[in-house]
Protein backbone atom coordinates (compact mmCIF):
# COMPACT_ATOMS: atom_id res chain seq x y z
CA UNK A 1 0.00 0.00 0.00
CA UNK A 2 2.57 2.31 0.80
CA UNK A 3 4.21 2.06 -2.55
CA UNK A 4 1.02 3.06 -4.37
CA UNK A 5 1.61 6.65 -2.92
CA UNK A 6 -0.89 9.50 -1.99
CA UNK A 7 -3.37 8.15 -5.24
CA UNK A 8 -4.39 5.37 -2.41
CA UNK A 9 -5.21 7.59 0.49
CA UNK A 10 -8.99 8.27 -0.41
CA UNK A 11 -9.42 4.56 -0.86
CA UNK A 12 -7.80 4.14 2.86
CA UNK A 13 -10.08 6.66 4.15
CA UNK A 14 -13.29 4.94 2.82
CA UNK A 15 -12.14 1.92 4.86
CA UNK A 16 -11.56 3.33 7.82
CA UNK A 17 -15.14 5.24 7.58
CA UNK A 18 -16.56 2.29 6.99
CA UNK A 19 -15.07 0.56 10.23
CA UNK A 20 -16.34 3.22 12.07
CA UNK A 21 -19.97 1.98 13.75
CA UNK A 22 -18.29 -1.55 13.13
CA UNK A 23 -19.14 -4.26 15.94
CA UNK A 24 -15.84 -6.27 14.81
CA UNK A 25 -12.99 -5.17 17.01
CA UNK A 26 -10.53 -6.57 14.65
CA UNK A 27 -11.90 -4.04 11.88
CA UNK A 28 -11.20 -0.98 14.42
CA UNK A 29 -7.62 -2.73 14.63
CA UNK A 30 -7.26 -2.85 10.44
CA UNK A 31 -8.49 1.04 10.45
CA UNK A 32 -5.64 1.98 12.95
CA UNK A 33 -2.85 -0.23 11.20
CA UNK A 34 -3.93 2.08 7.89
CA UNK A 35 -4.01 5.53 9.28
CA UNK A 36 -0.19 4.35 10.40
CA UNK A 37 0.26 3.43 6.41
CA UNK A 38 -0.89 6.62 5.82
CA UNK A 39 1.18 8.30 7.91
CA UNK A 40 3.98 6.69 6.04
CA UNK A 41 2.92 7.70 2.64
CA UNK A 42 3.14 11.21 3.59
CA UNK A 43 1.82 14.54 2.59
CA UNK A 44 -0.70 17.54 3.45
CA UNK A 45 -3.71 15.15 2.80
CA UNK A 46 -2.23 12.50 5.02
CA UNK A 47 -1.51 14.69 7.61
CA UNK A 48 -4.97 16.40 7.49
CA UNK A 49 -6.39 13.09 7.35
CA UNK A 50 -5.11 11.34 10.66
CA UNK A 51 -5.26 14.62 12.33
CA UNK A 52 -8.86 14.30 11.87
CA UNK A 53 -9.09 10.53 12.87
CA UNK A 54 -7.00 11.53 15.84
CA UNK A 55 -9.30 14.47 17.19
CA UNK A 56 -12.44 12.77 16.73
CA UNK A 57 -14.79 12.43 19.61
CA UNK A 58 -16.50 9.29 20.28
CA UNK A 59 -17.86 7.15 23.08
CA UNK A 60 -17.30 4.18 20.52
CA UNK A 61 -14.16 2.10 22.87
CA UNK A 62 -12.57 0.52 19.94
CA UNK A 63 -12.02 3.38 18.03
CA UNK A 64 -9.01 3.89 20.17
CA UNK A 65 -7.28 1.54 18.41
CA UNK A 66 -7.96 4.03 15.68
CA UNK A 67 -6.82 7.07 17.22
CA UNK A 68 -3.24 5.47 18.18
CA UNK A 69 -2.84 4.14 14.92
CA UNK A 70 -3.21 7.74 13.83
CA UNK A 71 -0.89 9.07 16.45
CA UNK A 72 1.31 6.66 15.17
CA UNK A 73 0.71 7.84 11.60
CA UNK A 74 1.22 11.51 12.64
CA UNK A 75 4.98 10.20 14.36
CA UNK A 76 5.78 9.52 10.55
CA UNK A 77 4.88 13.43 9.40
CA UNK A 78 5.56 15.52 12.23
CA UNK A 79 5.29 19.46 11.87
CA UNK A 80 4.12 21.82 15.14
CA UNK A 81 0.40 21.34 14.86
CA UNK A 82 1.29 17.73 14.47
CA UNK A 83 3.67 17.69 17.78
CA UNK A 84 1.06 20.11 19.95
CA UNK A 85 -2.13 18.40 19.12
CA UNK A 86 -0.48 15.12 20.36
CA UNK A 87 1.46 16.81 23.00
CA UNK A 88 -1.91 18.49 24.27
CA UNK A 89 -3.94 15.12 24.11
CA UNK A 90 -0.93 13.26 26.09
CA UNK A 91 -1.34 15.27 28.73
CA UNK A 92 -5.47 15.71 28.78
CA UNK A 93 -5.18 12.19 29.52
CA UNK A 94 -5.35 9.01 27.03
CA UNK A 95 -8.17 6.98 27.41
CA UNK A 96 -5.63 3.88 27.16
CA UNK A 97 -2.71 2.74 27.60
CA UNK A 98 -2.30 1.93 23.46
CA UNK A 99 -3.35 5.63 22.55
CA UNK A 100 -0.84 6.59 25.38
CA UNK A 101 2.48 4.59 24.18
CA UNK A 102 1.98 5.48 20.54
CA UNK A 103 1.59 9.31 21.01
CA UNK A 104 4.89 9.13 23.25
CA UNK A 105 6.41 6.86 20.80
CA UNK A 106 5.38 9.49 17.70
CA UNK A 107 6.61 12.76 20.04
CA UNK A 108 10.12 10.89 20.68
CA UNK A 109 10.42 9.83 17.02
CA UNK A 110 9.87 13.18 15.95
CA UNK A 111 12.50 14.37 18.35
CA UNK A 112 10.59 15.42 20.84
CA UNK A 113 10.18 14.85 24.85
CA UNK A 114 6.76 13.67 25.35
CA UNK A 115 5.13 16.12 28.40
CA UNK A 116 5.24 14.77 31.91
CA UNK A 117 1.70 12.91 32.72
CA UNK A 118 -0.30 11.71 35.69
CA UNK A 119 0.62 8.14 33.68
CA UNK A 120 4.04 8.75 33.15
CA UNK A 121 4.70 9.65 37.57
CA UNK A 122 2.90 6.45 38.23
CA UNK A 123 4.63 3.91 35.53
CA UNK A 124 7.74 5.86 36.93
CA UNK A 125 7.10 5.58 40.41
CA UNK A 126 5.90 1.68 39.93
CA UNK A 127 9.38 0.98 38.26
CA UNK A 128 11.66 2.97 40.23
CA UNK A 129 10.28 2.28 44.31
CA UNK A 130 7.73 -0.49 44.26
CA UNK A 131 10.52 -2.61 43.57
CA UNK A 132 11.60 -1.37 46.81
CA UNK A 133 10.99 -3.56 49.78
CA UNK A 134 9.94 -0.17 51.77
CA UNK A 135 8.60 2.70 49.10
CA UNK A 136 9.24 6.29 49.74
CA UNK A 137 5.61 6.94 49.22
CA UNK A 138 6.59 10.80 50.11
CA UNK A 139 8.71 11.07 46.37
CA UNK A 140 4.82 10.68 44.80
CA UNK A 141 2.81 13.92 45.81
CA UNK A 142 5.64 15.98 45.78
CA UNK A 143 5.90 14.92 41.76
CA UNK A 144 2.34 15.53 41.63
CA UNK A 145 1.81 19.24 43.15
CA UNK A 146 1.72 20.76 39.65
CA UNK A 147 -1.92 18.88 38.43
CA UNK A 148 -5.08 19.65 39.82
CA UNK A 149 -6.57 17.83 42.65
CA UNK A 150 -8.69 15.94 40.38
CA UNK A 151 -5.82 14.28 38.31
CA UNK A 152 -3.71 13.56 41.55
CA UNK A 153 -6.63 11.37 42.86
CA UNK A 154 -6.48 9.77 39.94
CA UNK A 155 -2.73 9.06 40.06
CA UNK A 156 -3.25 7.62 43.97
CA UNK A 157 -5.88 5.66 42.64
CA UNK A 158 -4.11 3.81 39.85
CA UNK A 159 -1.29 3.66 42.41
CA UNK A 160 -3.28 1.60 44.94
CA UNK A 161 -4.33 -0.85 42.20
CA UNK A 162 -0.67 -1.29 41.18
CA UNK A 163 0.15 -2.17 44.92
CA UNK A 164 -2.79 -4.47 44.74
CA UNK A 165 -2.16 -6.14 41.53
CA UNK A 166 1.41 -5.95 42.17
CA UNK A 167 2.32 -6.86 45.01
CA UNK A 168 -0.53 -8.17 46.91
CA UNK A 169 -0.19 -5.39 49.95
CA UNK A 170 -4.26 -4.30 50.66
CA UNK A 171 -3.25 -2.67 53.53
CA UNK A 172 -1.22 -0.09 51.51
CA UNK A 173 -3.62 0.07 48.70
CA UNK A 174 -6.50 0.88 50.95
CA UNK A 175 -4.40 4.09 52.16
CA UNK A 176 -3.69 4.71 48.39
CA UNK A 177 -8.00 4.84 47.77
CA UNK A 178 -8.36 6.77 50.66
CA UNK A 179 -5.78 9.27 49.66
CA UNK A 180 -7.29 9.50 46.63
CA UNK A 181 -10.56 10.25 48.08
CA UNK A 182 -9.29 12.85 50.14
CA UNK A 183 -8.35 14.60 46.82
CA UNK A 184 -11.36 14.13 44.72
CA UNK A 185 -14.82 13.34 46.76
CA UNK A 186 -17.25 12.63 43.72
CA UNK A 187 -19.62 9.75 44.31
CA UNK A 188 -19.14 7.91 40.74
CA UNK A 189 -15.07 8.09 41.60
CA UNK A 190 -13.98 4.40 41.38
CA UNK A 191 -11.62 4.75 44.01
CA UNK A 192 -15.22 4.41 46.13
CA UNK A 193 -15.37 1.61 44.52
CA UNK A 194 -11.99 -0.03 44.66
CA UNK A 195 -12.51 -0.18 48.86
CA UNK A 196 -12.60 -3.45 50.44
CA UNK A 197 -15.95 -3.30 51.75
CA UNK A 198 -16.90 -1.25 48.59
CA UNK A 199 -18.77 1.93 50.04
CA UNK A 200 -22.62 2.21 49.04
CA UNK A 201 -23.49 4.65 47.17
CA UNK A 202 -25.42 6.22 49.81
CA UNK A 203 -22.56 6.43 52.11
CA UNK A 204 -20.58 8.24 50.02
CA UNK A 205 -19.58 11.73 51.62
CA UNK A 206 -16.87 13.35 53.09
CA UNK A 207 -17.89 12.57 56.33
CA UNK A 208 -17.58 8.93 55.58
CA UNK A 209 -13.95 9.47 54.27
CA UNK A 210 -13.38 11.34 57.68
CA UNK A 211 -14.17 8.43 59.28
CA UNK A 212 -12.01 6.32 56.84
CA UNK A 213 -8.81 8.78 57.32
CA UNK A 214 -9.14 7.80 61.21
CA UNK A 215 -9.83 3.48 60.33
CA UNK A 216 -8.06 3.11 57.13
CA UNK A 217 -5.21 5.92 57.76
CA UNK A 218 -3.67 7.51 54.38
CA UNK A 219 -0.57 6.38 52.37
CA UNK A 220 1.25 9.92 53.02
CA UNK A 221 -0.01 13.30 54.02
CA UNK A 222 0.83 15.93 51.43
Amino acid sequence: MINLGPDVIPLAASAIESSIGSHAGHEYNHAGQLCTAIGRIGGQAASDLLLKYFSLETHIWEYELIRAGAARGLGYLGGSQVIATLSEYLKKGAKTDEVSNAIIESLERLGVKPPLTIDTLVKDFIESELVKGEPDFKRFPANLIQFPKTKRAVAWWQLGWAIREDKGDEEKAQKCFVKALTLHAARDFAAWSSLRPEIEWAERSTRTIEKLKQKVGVIVDD
